[in-house]
C-alpha cells in the first residue's frame, strides 16, 4: 500500500481525497492547501493538514504526492517532489510548455521515482475496448478522430478562480476537458505533426475563452477534429459501472441538465 498526500484542495482535490480514502491500494496520510478554509475540510476527514507544500515533502510517511494545484505550479512541484524521493501523480495538464515538461520528466528520471498524469479517460471501459480493437486491426486503418465535449460547470465559478485565468488556462476549454480528447487522439495516431487551434469568447463571460476548435495532423497520418465548449449545457456519455448490465450499457447517454433561465 502506498502512503500519499493530496496537495490542493479545490473542488477536484477534494474529490480525489474522498476517492483515495476508499482505495485498498492507497493510504492518505496528509493534505495541503494554501487556503486556511481547507483546514476545516481536513479536520472533518481526520487528516493531517499543512498550508505548506514543503511540509508534505518533509513528512517521512508520505511516499507519493497527488498534485491538484494550479497548472503553472506543476513543474516546480514535480521537481521538488522528485528530489525529495516522492512519487508523483499530477493532474492534467502536466505543464504549460514543452520545456517545463522535459524538466519535470528529467527530474523524476534522475530521482528514479514514478510520474503519472491524470488522463483517466484512457482507462474507461469503452476506451480500453476501442484501443484493443484498433491495436488488433479489427477496425482497419484509423483515418480521423472527431471528438467534442460540452459542459457549463465553469459558469458558476467565481471570476477570480484560477481555472478562469488567462495565465493558468490560456485556452480555457483545452485545459479543462479538451486535453482529454487530445490525449485520446494521440493514443490513436501517435505523435502530432501540426496543430491549428482557435479559441474565442462567444457565449459567456469566461475571458480565457469558452469555444475552442482544433485541427491536429499526425506524423503517421490521420487527423483529429476537436471541439471543446464551456458555454453550453453538459452532454456526454459515461461507462456503466455494473458489469451485469452487459456491454451496451457503456454507451448509455447521460441525461442533460436543465439550463437555468429562459
Amino acid at each position: 500500500m502506498l502512503t500519499i498526500a493530496v496537495v490542493g484542495l479545490g473542488w477536484w482535490g477534494r474529490t480525489i481525497v474522498d476517492l483515495a480514502g476508499r482505495s485498498d491500494r492507497l493510504r492518505l496520510v496528509r493534505v495541503a492547501d494554501v487556503s486556511p478554509q481547507a483546514a476545516q475540510f481536513a479536520a472533518q476527514r481526520q487528516l493531517a493538514f499543512s498550508p505548506k507544500f514543503e511540509d508534505v515533502l518533509a513528512d517521512p510517511q508520505v511516499q507519493g504526492v497527488v498534485l491538484c494545484t494550479p497548472h503553472t505550479q506543476h513543474t516546480d512541484q514535480i521537481v521538488a517532489a522528485a528530489r525529495a524521493g516522492k512519487h508523483v501523480f499530477c493532474e492534467k495538464p502536466l505543464s504549460m510548455t514543452r520545456v517545463d515538461v522535459l524538466r519535470a520528466v528529467a527530474a523524476v528520471t534522475e530521482a528514479g521515482v514514478a510520474l503519472a498524469v491524470g488522463h483517466e479517460k484512457r482507462f474507461e471501459p469503452p476506451i480500453v475496448e476501442l484501443m484493443r480493437l484498433l491495436q488488433s486491426g479489427a477496425l482497419g486503418t484509423p483515418l480521423q478522430v472527431e471528438a467534442n465535449f460540452s459542459q457549463d460547470k465553469f459558469l458558476s465559478l467565481a471570476s477570480d478562480n484560477w481555472r478562469l485565468s488567462g495565465t493558468e488556462a490560456p485556452a480555457g476549454p483545452m485545459t479543462a476537458t479538451g486535453i482529454h480528447l487530445l490525449d485520446l487522439s494521440i493514443g490513436v495516431f501517435g505523435p502530432a505533426a501540426n496543430v491549428l487551434t482557435r479559441v474565442a469568447q462567444l457565449g459567456s463571460g469566461l475571458t480565457n475563452g469558452d469555444t475552442l476548435a482544433a485541427l491536429v495532423t499526425f506524423r503517421g497520418g490521420g487527423h483529429a477534429l476537436i471541439s471543446a465548449i464551456l458555454a453550453t449545457p453538459f452532454a456526454g456519455r459515461s461507462p456503466c459501472t455494473d458489469p451485469r448490465a452487459g456491454p451496451r450499457c457503456a454507451t448509455r447517454p447521460i441525461p442533460r441538465r436543465p439550463r437555468a433561465g429562459p
